[in-house]
C-alpha cells in the first residue's frame, strides 16, 4: 500500500466520521474501515503484516428493515489479510476459514517455534447493549465476501415500556451490538502443543430510531461505531 493510498483512507475515516455524526437512512453505505479487536488495522510493511496475521474484517453499516414485529438486519462483510506482493503491502482478500501459520520465537532464547491456526468456527452475533450472554447468531460461509441477514423479534431488541410504544406506533430510539465471534484451534508443530481458543473481533454498536411517518413506521441508523 502507498502513502496516496494512506492518505485516501484518512480521508475516508474522516468522512465515516462526519457521516456518524447525523442520522442515517437505514440501508445507507459507508465506506468500509478495516477493523480488528475494535480499532483500525493498516497494512503499509511486515510489521502490519505480523500485528494482522490473523486477519481483519470490514463491513457496511447494517441495513434494518421492519416487518410487523421483527426487526431484520443485513450487512455486507468482507475478510482480508494483509500480504506482500513483490514488496507492495497490500490487504488481499481471504476466507474467515483459511489456516495460516506465523513463527513464534520463545523468550529469552532462539528457538522459533512454528504454529498452525485454523479458524473452526466464525459467525455475527447481535446482543442487546451489552448483554452479550444473550444473542442471536449466524454461522458465516467459507467465502471471503458475504451478506448476512438476521431476523430478531421486537420484544427482544425493545424493553418493555419501548415495546409497548412500538406497538401503538409511537417513536422510539434503541440499540444494537454486533461482532465477529470466532472458535479458533492453536498447535504447535514443533511441540505438538495443541489449544482451542475464542477470538472475537471488536464489538460494534449501532443506534436506531423508528418513527411513524403518515402512519408508516420507519427505521433510521443514526450511528454506528466501535465499542471495544
Amino acid at each position: 500500500m502507498k502513502r496516496y493510498d494512506f492518505l485516501i483512507l484518512i480521508i475516508i475515516l474522516l468522512t465515516s466520521l462526519i457521516t456518524q455524526a447525523t442520522a442515517l437512512p437505514s440501508g445507507e453505505i459507508q465506506h468500509d474501515i478495516k477493523i480488528l479487536d475494535g480499532s483500525v488495522a493498516f497494512c503499509f510493511d511486515k510489521n502490519d503484516a505480523y500485528e494482522n496475521r490473523s486477519g481483519v474484517y470490514s463491513g457496511t453499516t447494517p441495513m434494518l428493515e421492519v416487518d410487523d414485529n421483527i426487526l431484520i438486519l443485513t450487512i455486507k462483510i468482507k475478510f482480508s489479510q494483509c500480504t506482500n506482493d513483490l514488496g507492495d503491502y497490500q490487504f488481499s482478500q481471504k476466507s474467515p476459514y483459511k489456516q495460516f501459520y506465523y513463527n513464534y520465537q520463545l523468550p529469552g532464547s532462539g528457538v522459533i517455534n512454528k504454529t498452525q491456526i485454523t479458524p473452526k468456527f466464525v459467525s455475527l452475533r447481535i446482543g442487546k447493549d451489552g448483554q452479550y450472554a444473550d444473542y442471536f447468531e449466524k454461522a458465516l460461509g467459507l467465502q471471503p465476501k458475504q451478506i448476512l441477514r438476521l431476523k430478531i423479534p421486537m420484544e427482544y431488541v425493545l424493553n418493555k415500556q419501548s415495546f409497548q410504544n412500538y406497538k401503538a406506533g409511537k417513536d422510539i430510539i434503541s440499540e444494537l451490538d454486533y461482532w465477529i465471534h470466532r472458535i479458533i484451534h492453536f498447535k504447535n508443530l514443533d511441540t505438538q502443543f495443541e489449544q482451542t481458543d475464542i477470538k472475537p473481533y471488536g464489538i460494534r454498536r449501532i443506534r436506531f430510531a423508528i418513527k411513524n411517518i403518515n402512519d408508516v413506521q420507519e427505521i433510521f441508523v443514526k450511528y454506528d461505531q466501535a465499542q471495544r
